[in-house]
């Protein structure tokens, strides 16, 4: 089943969300370099990746 581009848009906008949210990437804020944010989503009956969306953390 083919997933649309507004739901992929959602999934993806949601995973960031969860990231921040979660405040996952707080242990790398004293990292010198950048750091990204990624966000993967997947399509459970193909297998295979549907959508990556990044964003910087810092």
């Amino acid at each position: 089943m083919q997933q649309s581009s507004q739901t992929i848009d959602k999934a993806l906008q949601n995973a960031i969300q969860q990231i921040k949210d979660r405040r996952y990437a707080d242990k790398c804020k004293d990292h010198e370099g950048s750091v990204n944010l990624l966000g993967i989503v997947f399509n459970k009956d193909e297998r295979n990746v549907v959508g990556i969306r990044h964003e910087k953390f810092k």
